[in-house]
């Protein structure tokens, strides 16, 4: 099983939130999550490939930081877009990932592994990639670039080459 982020993995949340700004966080979130803002979220470049690739030996399952009122819209949008998906899972925050992927046990994570986006400027979640270590997760930190994924996963073992 691979687990995957969606928000800046998958999709350019950033972009969503700077069509969005707001100085008020809560009014930029409102906007930037609203039906209308993430049904209209594209796929970063060669995301799809790799992903159906991926799911030709791994259940996808989806994991995001992303308010549970947000789960419908989610997965309307995942179907949408028609990416495989065993599995929606909406969290809170960042860390409340942990505990899921310690019991899902997946053969790999992939993620941005940013936090503070809302003041679009993201820090690399240095603490969170610390705990799955300690953890034993395997991960892949999504640097905007599906085809160096692909390459990593490649190099993994992951995908034939």
């Amino acid at each position: 099983m691979i687990v995957i982020d969606i928000d800046n993995t998958v999709t350019n949340q950033i972009d969503r939130l700077r069509k969005n700004y707001d100085s008020d966080i809560e009014t930029m979130r409102a906007k930037s999550t609203s039906e209308q803002e993430l049904m209209s979220d594209l796929l970063f470049p060669n995301a799809m490939e790799v992903i159906l690739k991926l799911a030709k030996n791994f259940d996808i399952i989806w994991l995001s930081a992303r308010n549970s009122s947000l789960y419908e819209v989610t997965l309307k949008w995942i179907i949408e877009k028609k990416l495989p998906c065993k599995e929606l899972i909406l969290v809170s925050k960042l860390e409340d990932k942990l505990p899921i992927l310690i019991k899902l046990n997946p053969t790999l994570f992939i993620d941005d592994l940013q936090y503070d986006l809302y003041s679009l400027n993201p820090k690399p979640a240095l603490q969170f990639r610390d705990k799955l270590n300690k953890a034993n997760v395997p991960y892949l930190v999504f640097n905007s670039n599906w085809l160096d994924v692909e390459k990593q996963l490649k190099n993994r073992g992951l995908l034939d080459i």
